[in-house]
């Protein structure tokens, strides 16, 4: 997928590419999974007094919507996609330059192990200079 990047958008790659792709990808992620998030929330803040069959998913959902509705489940998206967006577009571009950093220092069977560290605290340096 990675190397198709480029066909797929010919006018946004580089370090814009990945963060706009990370961006749109952990949006989308949260999107989708954000209404098992909150079942799964209101699952862990119920007393250990609670009954074991009151703490099944399919009894907390069925509870949840016939209390309070649909809308319920989605309380609270917009603030978790407005901070999904940023973070994993951050995410994405730290792990794209943490993987090219090193796989630059990778060598030969035998060589002595180096240290990638400053390089790589370069290299993102430099990343972020041009965001």
């Amino acid at each position: 997928l990675e190397e198709s990047l480029p066909l797929l958008s010919p006018r946004l790659g580089g370090d814009a590419g990945v963060l706009l792709a990370g961006g749109i990808a952990g949006t989308v992620t949260w999107a989708l999974a954000y209404p098992f998030d909150t079942v799964k929330t209101y699952i862990q803040s119920q007393p250990l007094e609670t009954p074991a069959h009151q703490r099944t998913i399919t009894h907390v959902v069925r509870t949840l919507h016939a209390e309070k509705g649909i809308g319920l489940f989605y309380k609270g998206l917009g603030t978790c996609l407005a901070r999904a967006f940023p973070v994993n577009a951050v995410t994405f571009f730290v792990y794209k330059r943490v993987k090219v950093s090193l796989s630059r220092g990778a060598g030969h069977a035998g060589d002595a192990p180096r240290n990638p560290a400053p390089e790589l605290v370069a290299t993102v340096r430099e990343g972020t200079d041009s965001i």
